[in-house]
Formats: C-alpha cells, structure tokens, sequence
C-alpha cells in the first residue's frame, strides 16, 4: 500500500486555476452549495481517476492478489471472512444483515433519490448532486 499512498499524496487536480488534492476536489463536488462548480469539480476528479487508471487497476489487482494469498493460508473460504472473525461475528448473522439490506435498499434508495431530486428541480439525480442539501443550494 506504499505505493497508492504515494501515489495519493502526490496527485493533484486542477481546479479554477488551483491544484487540489483528493480531499479537496471531493469537498467541492459533493459539498459546494453551486451546482456548476460541483458538475466541473467532478469532471476534473473523473478525468484525474482515468488519466491514472492503469496504475490504480495495477494497485487494486495486486491488493487482491495479496489478500487472496492471506485468505488461502488462513483457510477462508470468502475474502469478508477475515474481518467477520476480526469482529467476532459470525457468517449467519452477516448473510441475515446482508439479505436484509439487500431486500431494502433499492425501494428505499430510490425514493430517497427521486425525493432529492424533486427538492432540487430536476428529473434525475446527478452523481455530483447525491450528498448536497437540497435546503441550501442553488443552481449554476
């Protein structure tokens, strides 16, 4: 994980003349009361994502290689097993919580999304929209 966190510290995107780190690009695309400067900040984060995409898949790749190597030794049968042990909880009760949540979210979600958007003027959600309060922003 050297690597990545390097690779995160260094990486910067250019936003309105400013170079921003990780943290702050994101601030702006999901917290910034104006919409055009949350649809451009989230543009500039995509863009910054794919220019680096063969190293982050590279990373990723070798991430699971390594965890899949762990779990082999430790003789899992499923890459979550290691953390359920960890927390001292047991596969029936994770399969029941994910069945659960499974069961739920998608009704749950999407009226959530389609009530936001409704408080926001629109018709769908945008991406960059999902974490803004609808009560306080306003639009371009």
């Amino acid at each position: 994980m050297a690597l990545y966190a390097k690779w995160h510290a260094a990486k910067r995107y250019e936003f309105e003349g400013q170079q921003l780190n990780q943290t702050e690009v994101v601030n702006i695309f999901t917290n910034d009361l104006n919409q055009d400067r949350r649809r451009a900040a989230h543009e500039v984060f995509v863009a910054g994502l794919k220019q680096d995409s063969m190293l982050m898949a590279h990373l990723f790749n070798e991430r699971l290689r390594l965890k899949s190597v762990d779990d082999k030794w430790e003789n899992h049968d499923k890459p979550w097993d290691s953390k359920n042990m960890a927390n001292n909880v047991n596969v029936a009760m994770v399969d029941a919580l994910e069945r659960a949540a499974k069961e739920s979210y998608a009704p749950v979600m999407q009226k959530f999304y389609a009530l936001k958007a409704a408080l926001l003027g629109q018709d769908k959600l945008e991406i960059f929209d999902r974490n803004v309060n609808p009560f306080e922003v306003r639009s371009g």
